[in-house]
């Protein structure tokens, strides 16, 4: 194997990782389950919303978001945050299985 054959295998092999990592781009908010269920303060769950940490009780208070005490202390499970997104996670994880 030549100079020239060795580098055209390594640019394929380089195609074919970035394609497969592309797909995954599309899966990467929410790759697997166990990353689901991080638990979140009240401010990161605030802040991966986009909201204010009033505004993320409100929902809370309204049960659209449930909490979780976990220690004495309020945490929030990622997955709540994600579903009240409308993202469907069963959906996302159909796709990883075409990698």
């Amino acid at each position: 194997m030549n100079f020239t054959e060795l580098i055209g295998d390594i640019q394929r092999s380089i195609d074919e990782l970035q394609e497969k990592l592309n797909i995954l781009r599309l899966c990467d908010r929410t790759p697997d389950l166990s990353n689901y269920d991080i638990f979140m303060t009240r401010k990161e769950a605030a802040a991966f919303l986009g909201k204010s940490v009033r505004q993320l009780d409100r929902l809370c208070e309204k049960n659209v978001i449930r909490r979780v005490e976990e220690g004495g202390v309020i945490r929030i499970r990622k997955s709540e945050l994600i579903r009240y997104q409308g993202i469907d996670i069963d959906c996302r994880m159909e796709r990883l299985g075409q990698i």
